[in-house]
């Protein structure tokens, strides 16, 4: 057991009582016990730092995908909200664009109406231009005159 200690010389090892001996040998065991113990306790606590670690790591990428929904989230909404956007300057654009046509209407309407009070047909109006001084009774036109009849409808 004496030769386990290896600080211990011979001669001292001689001179020394048994019971000095067994509690030396003892001590030298109980230390490198707890040299084994430290090492396992040394392990035991990078084994938690690293749990620490993966543990911190899976929060952070948990954080990055919560962020990134949000972020895609709140992209989504801007999508929607400039396609209503856009779809509302196309009604004003459709809107504004129906009443020019309709303004253009109701002004060619109103020059026919203030030709038609003067005694005069607009151009273009509902005869084709011609005015009723240059059409017959028969309905053909003056300096043509007709043979007969436009259609039998017009004997009766």
């Amino acid at each position: 057991m004496a030769a386990k200690t290896y600080d211990v010389g011979d001669d001292a090892l001689e001179a020394m009582n048994r019971t000095a001996l067994l509690n030396m040998t003892a001590t030298d065991i109980v230390a490198r016990r707890g040299a084994t113990n430290r090492r396992r306790s040394e392990k035991s606590d990078q084994v938690r730092e690293i749990k620490l670690q993966l543990e911190l790591k899976r929060m952070e990428l948990e954080q990055r995908r919560i962020d990134a929904e949000t972020e895609n989230k709140r992209m989504e909404a801007e999508g929607r909200q400039k396609e209503a956007e856009l779809e509302g300057k196309r009604i004003e654009a459709e809107t504004e664009s129906r009443a020019r046509e309709l303004e253009n209407e109701r002004e060619k309407r109103e020059h026919e109406l203030r030709m038609a009070e003067a005694g005069r047909p607009a151009e273009g109006g509902e005869r084709g231009g011609y005015d009723d001084q240059n059409v017959n009774e028969d309905g053909g036109e003056r300096g043509h005159p007709q043979v007969g009849p436009r259609c039998p409808r017009q004997i009766a």
